[in-house]
């Protein structure tokens, strides 16, 4: 008696959440972001300098920084996420107008004039990229198991059917993470080569479905686990048999099978195309019925396709997430070298959001409501919109940290970097001709290039850490969540102890991934 009121509690735990709201879903998006500012702008008051004996001190400086933050704002300050997000950016503007005053600004204004042209090494390294990468898989591993906590909020968990919950963004956010890095995305897949042939397409199928192989073997063994140890599992999620390992597989290689026939430059259009009569069938020919309440309209079961619908079907909605970013990738992995060229890129990121955004605002609620279970178009469009803002937030970010740190070295440089004026010291600056204004400005630009590459402080090493690792710090995150609802009544423990508990346990994850990273060590030989 006392089992069966435990699984009714754990049902009525798991099930029947309706989301949050948009605005504090953009709240906690913005935990790590204002994160990274300040992590930053702290590093060049005050630089730690590269491990050498040790990686500890980074570690633990990244940790707190970095990671810490997210925790708390998932955790026991998510009522005060906000609160905390505005805290951060206080302190990160209390360091700019520090380290502005430090410097003293007479060459900030000279230098902002320059700053367009100068060359920089967003176009080699792509850090944003890799901030929000890593930031998704930080932000997952805390949820997976921070969800089986009285901790986390509710609101924040998968919604039932319909709703904006954190974890729901969460999902779509992976997909689109690994797809703006496909090979696709990043010009090496080798059906993208100007002589298509079948060799190729066929070559490209088979090095994908090798790629998605741990996926497969991830997501039979987690199927497996869960039903050896009798672990809770929300049906209605995926399926029965069906997780989200097997999505991720299967909309990698059926995107891989598509672009053996459609060239990757028509992406974008196709995920519109795919995500538009998607959602004509969701709702003209019954399938989101279908989808909702099975084959007899009561949540039946039965066979293989009905009892794993919602997986199923739900990959036609997540490959149009993938498309959209492997078009996104595309357009981000072209080659830019000045600062110009990324505002101008930045510039166009920020057109597509606004218009999508415009879009979820007018066009999508007539369709549909928000379902990740259905992974429906307003469902699409919000998650596209969602990874372009925030991918907008950390290229500005990026840029705005490369003018800091670039100006605060040209002012500590002395007379040695600064440009030499091609007028003489009889002639006062005001009174140059528009021809001597012109030589002084190429001048600059060329003393800029040629002496200060502008660069922003040393990559975080957590960062580096698990961007080196991200599918085995995924796969530990859910052997370590099984292991700890197997040993913790998740439920009973108070809210201190729970968030102790996830604290503990993305720092152990964190720290197995720093001492891989310290060692050279790289899990992925496939």
């Amino acid at each position: 008696m006392e089992e069966v009121s435990q699984e009714i509690t754990k049902e009525t735990f798991y099930s029947g959440h309706n989301g949050t709201s948009e605005f504090e879903n953009y709240v906690l998006m913005g935990a790590y972001p204002s994160s990274l500012l300040l992590f930053s702008l702290l590093h060049l008051v005050f630089p730690i300098s590269s491990y050498r004996k040790t990686f500890w001190t980074p570690f633990v400086w990244d940790f707190l920084l970095l990671v810490s933050p997210v925790i708390l704002a998932c955790t026991i300050l998510s009522d005060y996420a906000l609160v905390l997000l505005l805290v951060q950016l206080a302190t990160s503007l209390v360091l700019i107008l520090a380290v502005t005053l430090q410097d003293g600004n007479s060459k900030l204004f000279r230098y902002m004039r320059t700053f367009k042209h100068q060359v920089v090494e967003i176009d080699s390294h792509r850090h944003f990229l890799t901030h929000f990468r890593v930031c998704i898989n930080i932000a997952t591993v805390i949820c997976i198991l921070a969800v089986d906590f009285q901790v986390f909020p509710r609101r924040f968990a998968k919604a039932e059917t319909y709703g904006r919950g954190f974890m729901d963004l969460g999902v779509g956010l992976f997909m689109i993470g690994n797809a703006v890095v496909a090979p696709e995305a990043r010009g090496k897949a080798s059906s993208m080569h100007h002589k298509r042939t079948l060799v190729l397409a066929v070559t490209d199928i088979f090095r994908t479905v090798i790629s998605c192989s741990p996926l497969l073997i991830l997501g039979v063994g987690r199927l497996l686990s869960l039903k050896t140890v009798d672990y809770h599992e929300h049906v209605s999620e995926y399926g029965v048999h069906w997780n989200f390992f097997f999505t991720l597989a299967a909309v990698r290689i059926l995107v891989t099978i598509v672009f053996t026939v459609i060239p990757v430059s028509l992406s974008g259009a196709l995920a519109i195309i795919l995500t538009v009569c998607y959602q004509y069938l969701l709702n003209m020919y019954g399938l989101k019925d279908y989808i909702l309440h099975g084959s007899d309209g009561k949540g039946s079961r039965s066979g293989i396709l009905d009892a794993n619908r919602e997986g199923i079907y739900s990959c036609v909605g997540y490959s149009a997430i993938y498309l959209a970013g492997v078009s996104i990738g595309s357009f981000v992995f072209q080659k830019r070298s000045t600062i110009g060229d990324w505002m101008t890129c930045l510039l166009k990121l920020a057109f597509c959001n606004a218009t999508l955004f415009l879009l979820s605002l007018t066009v999508c609620p007539k369709m549909d409501s928000v379902s990740r279970r259905l992974a429906n178009l307003p469902y699409v469009v919000w998650v596209v919109t969602s990874f372009l803002s925030c991918l907008i937030v950390l290229l500005s970010l990026e840029m705005f940290v490369i003018f800091i740190s670039s100006n605060r070295t040209l002012a500590k440089a002395g007379p040695g970097m600064v440009p030499r004026l091609p007028y003489g010291p009889s002639r006062s600056p005001l009174r140059r001709t528009r021809r001597e204004r012109g030589l002084q400005d190429k001048n600059m630009d060329r003393n800029q290039s040629n002496h200060n590459t502008a660069s922003g402080p040393p990559h975080p090493l957590i960062v580096a850490a698990i961007s080196r690792n991200q599918l085995l710090n995924f796969l530990l995150a859910n052997v370590l969540t099984g292991l700890v609802n197997i040993y913790v009544d998740t439920l009973s423990v108070t809210t201190m102890v729970g968030c102790a508990i996830v604290t503990a346990y993305t720092f152990v994850l964190c720290l197995i991934m720093v001492i891989l990273h310290h060692n050279n060590i790289s899990t992925k030989f496939w």
